[in-house]
């Protein structure tokens, strides 16, 4: 039982620590060419999960985000700091 209840504590506390980022910290500018675009969706299709990579690094979408973008587009967004979420193109 105390492994269970560390284990979700730590897990909040992650959580806890994105949040945070997110909110407080200034968004980070992604600036570059789109080189792949990709879904991954979870158990009975529930949770989709948009993913592109810019450079070279990974970045989730929003859905607003992700359908609007091609591969090879040349883009200037916003990511959240903590949790890498691409949340708008300028």
């Amino acid at each position: 039982m105390l492994a269970f209840t560390l284990a979700v504590g730590g897990y909040g506390a992650w959580c806890a620590s994105l949040f945070i980022r997110d909110a407080f910290l200034p968004r980070v500018a992604v600036q570059g060419s789109v080189d792949r675009l990709w879904e991954r969706r979870g158990p009975r299709r529930i949770a989709v999960h948009r993913y592109l990579s810019v450079n070279g690094q990974t970045y989730e979408a929003t859905y607003d985000v992700f359908h609007r973008l091609r591969t090879g587009d040349r883009i200037n967004a916003e990511a959240a700091a903590g949790s890498n979420v691409l949340l708008r193109i300028r």
